[in-house]
């Protein structure tokens, strides 16, 4: 983040948090307060108060506390596909940080196969198709939202203060046609999904096959370490 040297800035530290979530809750709020959205923020909120308190970020407990609070409020959002997608997506990345590496090319690639693998299961049971390309397209749609979202809320900002920022308005815009652009060019390749609809017992079966795998390779850096 552009704000994190300024976290080692004692007077500075809390300013910096609350701009941080304020402008969070305001992305939430513009984009309608959908369940993936309002848990990643409540999930970044906890965060930014681990940061305040100089705790560690522990991700496998900040995600389920972010899912905790999310269904205190409403319960029935555990059917809701979007929820599961989203609590899995970061459970995942939770289990697997360890193995994300630092350079962000590489890690956006690793967080992109790690997010595929958690959910591709779920997606094909919900809605009976399986994308084939989603490994290729995911790290560049990733890459391409970064400028998206990060202008998207420098252009807000500057309108607060009345300044001219319509140019930042065009760089989006170019952006999005761009991932648009992207997505349908994608969705038009042949065989680009496939029909496979899997049993409970099968999305089941894997996830349970994710989990031993990943209490392998702990139990093998273990004994390496």
């Amino acid at each position: 983040s552009f704000l994190r040297p300024l976290r080692y800035i004692p007077k500075v530290r809390i300013a910096v948090s609350l701009t941080v979530v304020l402008m969070l809750w305001f992305y939430a709020l513009l984009t309608g307060m959908s369940p993936s959205i309002v848990r990643a923020v409540i999930f970044c909120t906890i965060i930014e108060i681990c940061h305040l308190s100089q705790r560690r970020v522990n991700l496998l407990n900040s995600c389920s506390i972010a899912s905790f609070i999310i269904l205190l409020f409403d319960p029935l959002l555990i059917g809701h596909i979007g929820f599961q997608l989203s609590f899995l997506s970061v459970m995942g990345i939770a289990l697997w940080q360890h193995q994300i590496p630092r350079n962000w090319l590489l890690a956006i690639l690793t967080i992109t196969v790690i997010c595929s693998l958690v959910t591709f299961p779920l997606v094909a049971h919900y809605f009976g198709t399986l994308p084939l390309y989603g490994l290729l397209t995911n790290p560049i749609a990733t890459i391409l939202a970064y400028p998206i979202v990060i202008l998207s809320m420098l252009w807000w900002l500057l309108s607060l203060i009345s300044l001219p920022a319509t140019w930042l308005l065009h760089i989006v815009t170019f952006f999005t046609h761009l991932l648009i652009t992207l997505v349908r060019f994608v969705s038009n390749l042949p065989f680009s999904t496939i029909g496979y609809s899997p049993s409970i017992a099968i999305v089941l079966l894997w996830y349970a096959l994710l989990f031993l795998l990943y209490l392998i390779l702990k139990r093998k850096k273990r004994l390496y370490s």
